[in-house]
């Protein structure tokens, strides 16, 4: 799925005889947070892009990136806040009705987490899109279809996550704390084939897995990183481009600059001079 063409999608629907809102919620914005929600209704978001920080109600702040799923319940508050300048986009789908109640209580899995990991799944992302559409067209009986989506949802995440959790927990742990290594390393000092040694796993599983669950392959992931810190410096300090160069890790000015051009189709400098 491109990513493009969901940045134009805002507030996209909420039909009066349905049961279920969805919203894609795109923001590339420095310092985006979102205020604190007091949720009168279910809510699913499913990151597909970039990541997080989380507070929902009395739970720690944790960090949700693409493939997370968060289930929220009726009276949850959460509050959302980029972890560095990037693109995170996300969609949301409210739900309503005791139905939806009565659906989670039947389910064990659903009903005692809040937070899943079901990795990049492009059928819920097809189930979403389709939701868009049909809820952009509000045509006769739209709220039915709607309303069965989502439990076509909640059926995937159900099913994702209690066949691997037995099976794919490790992998998935490993995974977990290869990201922790490469988000604290923005001088790539250690490649992936070395956290992978590090994590006792052969490089080529460790490369498939990653890329199954989070959607970028380490290495891709490790530059992102990268640039990710560099918009930041960039943005929100006033350091000079030659020290942001070696604060990442760059031999000079002109690799980095070549990086950064390459990935963004501007110099450093003009994103410094664009974004403040």
């Amino acid at each position: 799925m491109q990513t493009n063409n969901i940045k134009d999608l805002q507030d996209l629907c909420n039909l009066s005889n349905s049961s279920v809102g969805v919203e894609a919620i795109s923001t590339d914005k420095p310092k985006y947070s979102s205020a604190i929600e007091d949720l009168n209704n279910y809510e699913l978001i499913y990151v597909i892009e970039g990541e997080c920080t989380c507070e929902v109600s009395h739970l720690p702040k944790t960090t949700i990136s693409k493939g997370d799923c968060i289930l929220l319940k009726v009276g949850s508050k959460i509050k959302l806040s980029l972890l560095n300048n990037q693109t995170t986009i996300f969609y949301k789908i409210k739900a309503f009705g005791i139905q939806f109640s009565f659906f989670l209580q039947q389910i064990e899995n659903l009903k005692n987490n809040i937070i899943f990991n079901i990795g990049q799944n492009v059928v819920i992302e097809g189930i979403i899109q389709n939701m868009i559409q049909i809820a952009n067209e509000n045509k006769k009986g739209a709220e039915i279809l709607l309303d069965t989506s989502i439990f076509h949802i909640l059926g995937i995440i159900n099913y994702k996550t209690l066949n691997y959790n037995d099976r794919e927990a490790p992998i998935v742990e490993k995974i977990n704390i290869a990201k922790e290594i490469l988000r604290n390393d923005v001088e790539a000092k250690i490649s992936p084939e070395a956290i992978a040694h590090q994590l006792e796993i052969s490089y080529s599983l460790f490369r498939r897995e990653f890329k199954n669950f989070v959607g970028v392959s380490p290495s891709q992931y490790q530059m992102d990183i990268r640039l990710q810190r560099a918009q930041e410096l960039l943005v929100t300090t006033n350091q000079s481009i030659a020290h942001i160069a070696e604060v990442l890790g760059f031999t000079d000015t002109a690799q980095f600059s070549t990086f950064f051009r390459k990935r963004q189709n501007i110099t450093p400098r003009e994103y410094r001079k664009k974004n403040r």
